[in-house]
């Protein structure tokens, strides 16, 4: 049970660490994209 219990927890550690990991990665990449996007159409005008 004790077991079972720490299994859980750490189950969850790690999917709140792998949700973190995506929206991070995923806000820098769409915040990257949008500078790029902007440089181009700043380059471009």
């Amino acid at each position: 049970m004790n077991l079972r219990n720490g299994l859980i927890i750490v189950l969850l550690a790690v999917l709140v660490v792998f949700t973190g990991v995506v929206t991070g990665t995923a806000r820098a990449y769409t915040s990257a994209s949008a500078n790029q996007g902007a440089a181009i159409t700043f380059y471009y005008r």
